[in-house]
């Protein structure tokens, strides 16, 4: 079991290398491993502090793998980038921003027609969200 990391600012931002001697910690992100990873760790753009929903531009691929596939998603979030709530984040965002926005709200859940509970069905099952003070290249 292991960890799939998908680039991001702060990778960007620190040298890689002792992250690298971690055992079970991954960076090369493909659809195979973050099938098979227990968790993937991933920096989101945003989070809106009234509902817990955190926002991600998702436009490259490795992001939606490491946040939506693995059965936990770890999520980074930088302290000066929550926001008060929905009509703050799209007044702040430009749609040639992004082609692909996600926004998670907690773990996957769903429900069949007789209103059975079921987690982690269409995503992850468990959802960590890390708040950094300092979080390289963020917003």
């Amino acid at each position: 079991s292991y960890a799939l990391w998908a680039a991001c600012p702060f990778l960007d931002s620190i040298d890689r290398q002792p992250l690298r001697e971690v055992a079970g910690l991954k960076f090369a992100v493909t659809r195979e491993l973050a099938a098979a990873a227990k968790i993937g760790i991933s920096q989101v753009n945003w989070a809106l502090a009234d509902t817990g929903t955190l926002v991600q531009d998702s436009t490259a691929v490795e992001q939606r793998l490491v946040s939506s596939l693995p059965e936990i998603h770890i999520a980074l979030v930088a302290t000066d980038a929550i926001l008060p709530d929905m009509p703050t984040l799209l007044a702040r965002m430009h749609p040639d921003d992004s082609g692909y926005i996600a926004m998670i709200t907690g773990p996957s859940r769903t429900a069949d027609i007789e209103r059975v509970l079921t987690i982690g069905v269409h995503g992850p099952s468990r959802l960590v969200i890390v708040f950094c003070d300092e979080l390289g290249g963020a917003n």
